[in-house]
């Protein structure tokens, strides 16, 4: 019967040695999926940014063009200032678009750095966890099968 205690112990310390590791490691992989996510996140706001870029090209080729045919109409030859001005605006709004696409994947790829990072924290909490309760499970295994009789 005492034997059997024993087994039972060694078993269930096991068990419980499995249970934190396996705890560890979905975690870790559910860290790496929030990972895969924000990385996925960065790549639509390049691709968002690509189609506000080309939306945006499409309005300044259209408002230059609106430009020159009313400076023809009006019989301005010497539209340079307003030209140049368009041009300066465009800039602008091509530089913004850019802050903000790199703050965004920069937001994302924070939030991927530490989700992975997460990750690796708890796979390693989930194997202290492990050798934790293997040594503290068999420690009082053999202290209880010493004092069962089982080891003499």
């Amino acid at each position: 019967m005492s034997k059997a205690v024993i087994a039972m112990m060694a078993a269930g310390t096991a068990m419980q040695a499995l249970g934190a590791y396996q705890q560890g490691q979905n975690a870790k992989r559910l860290n790496n999926y929030n990972a895969a996510i924000q990385e996925r996140n960065a790549e639509l706001a390049r691709q968002d940014n690509e189609l506000r870029k080309k939306e945006l090209k499409r309005k300044y080729r259209q408002l230059t063009g609106s430009q020159k045919v009313a400076f023809a109409k009006a019989g301005v030859e010497l539209s340079f200032d307003v030209d140049e001005e368009s041009a300066v605006l465009f800039e602008e709004d091509m530089m913004m678009l850019q802050y903000n696409l790199d703050k965004t994947v920069s937001g994302f790829q924070i939030e991927s750095d530490k989700s992975r990072f997460m990750g690796k924290i708890a796979a390693q909490e989930g194997k202290a966890r492990a050798v934790s309760t293997l040594l503290t499970g068999g420690s009082k295994t053999y202290k209880t099968g010493t004092d069962l009789g089982v080891f003499s």
